[in-house]
């Protein structure tokens, strides 16, 4: 075992052995990651056998070639004999290289397997024929993946998009991206004005509805052409929550007792962005189980401790944890943006940051000349920024 068992994982889940053997050297980190690869063996493989070759009184650090056969020797060897009827394979992914050598020469091994990381397949050795093969694995849920690394409990909040309007509300996510980014005018005006009412002048609007005349939003004819067309798009997904009038919009409020408004105005106000960004990731040979959605870890005894990541990703044996801005804060610290991803540290185990920022929030940074810094605030604190679809796909290599 080694402090990196994800390979070794993958291939027990899929063989499904009747007996395990674990040969753990007696590093106290090691034996953490062990504990944890065990927990997770014993939750999809109840039936399997898992034996720990230990004994207090020989060491093994893995480090030591002569050690590493004398242990092989007197542990191993033994114990394998009793079960010389049985079929016995080995696995070679994970420990040391004075390990790995006295272990292929301890018996006449049936088949040796050994996966890599960035691989979906296991690459088997049949000794005493000469002759290799390999074994496609389905791919791995990403919360067995962070379960092996993370000292904090995890908890699945949303696994998978909700099937009702999936269709039509990845269709208008993706004319949202597209008409921010190309800045139709018809969208900016809205945005700024729910920008006002929702947030900036939040507690002066602690009502239902909040009627807004035309000329307080757009003087332009052709803007407010453009805006009652996103009404119309926007009210597909939940009809009447805006209300083009002749001479006014009514917008929801923040005092909303109707569900399916509060919903909406969830959406729009950042879940339309998270939404869209699994939709691209499910575009590519990802499988939903290699992704997950508002997961989030921390002590099971202390709510206060709890923190979410918007997507975690198990993508080539790499996890990587997502953070999602739709826009940055009114009055808020760009900054904050950055410490809010670094701040998860090993929440999830060993993982590679990134963070997505929307066309509006790339549009501030660059209106406030800030852009720039920000990147290389990101880059110091080993954080991939992105602000585009083929940027995300290509930092998790599809």
């Amino acid at each position: 075992m080694s402090k990196h068992n994800l390979p070794e994982l993958e291939c027990c889940i899929n063989l499904m052995p009747q007996y395990l053997f674990l040969v753990v050297s007696d590093n106290t980190e090691i034996q953490q990651y062990t504990a944890r690869f065990s927990q997770q063996i014993e939750k999809y493989l109840p039936d399997t056998e898992i034996i720990k070759i230990e004994d207090p009184h020989i060491r093994l650090s893995g480090d030591d070639m002569e050690e590493s056969y004398q242990w092989i020797d007197q542990q191993l060897k033994p114990l394998l004999e009793r079960y010389s009827d049985s079929q016995k394979g080995l696995n070679i992914t994970g420990g040391t290289k004075v390990l790995v050598m006295p272990l292929v020469s301890v018996t006449d091994w049936d088949f040796i397997d050994y996966k890599a990381q960035s691989t979906n397949y296991i690459q088997r050795h049949f000794p005493l024929d000469e002759k290799f093969s390999k074994i496609t694995l389905p791919p791995l849920n990403v919360e067995s993946a962070v379960a092996l690394y993370s000292n904090y409990h995890t908890v699945e909040v949303r696994k998978h998009l909700p099937e009702q309007q999936i269709e039509t509300r990845i269709n208008t996510a993706e004319k949202l991206w597209h008409g921010l980014q190309h800045k139709e005018q018809g969208l900016i005006a809205l945005f700024e004005m729910l920008t006002q009412l929702w947030s900036i002048n939040r507690d002066q609007h602690l009502v239902s509805e909040v009627v807004v005349p035309w000329d307080e939003i757009t003087r332009k004819p052709e803007v407010r052409e453009q805006l009652i067309e996103w009404v119309r798009r926007l009210n597909a997904l939940c009809p009447e929550a805006l209300k083009a009038e002749e001479h006014y919009l009514t917008i929801p409020g923040n005092k909303i007792k109707a569900a399916n408004i509060k919903n909406w105005k969830n959406w729009l106000c950042g879940k339309w962005l998270e939404e869209l960004v699994y939709a691209w990731l499910l575009s590519t040979d990802l499988h939903e189980k290699q992704i997950s959605l508002n997961i989030q870890s921390g002590s099971e005894k202390s709510s206060a401790s709890q923190r979410e990541a918007d997507l975690l990703i198990l993508s080539n044996g790499q996890i990587y944890v997502v953070e999602i801005k739709a826009d940055i804060p009114p009055n808020g610290k760009v900054k904050s943006i950055e410490e809010q991803i670094s701040s998860l540290g090993d929440r999830f185990g060993s993982t590679k940051k990134i963070l997505l920022l929307g066309p509006e929030a790339v549009d501030k940074l660059n209106k406030q000349k800030k852009m720039q810094d920000f990147e290389l605030r990101c880059k110091s604190n080993y954080v991939s920024l992105c602000t585009s679809k083929q940027q995300l796909l290509k930092i998790v290599g599809k």
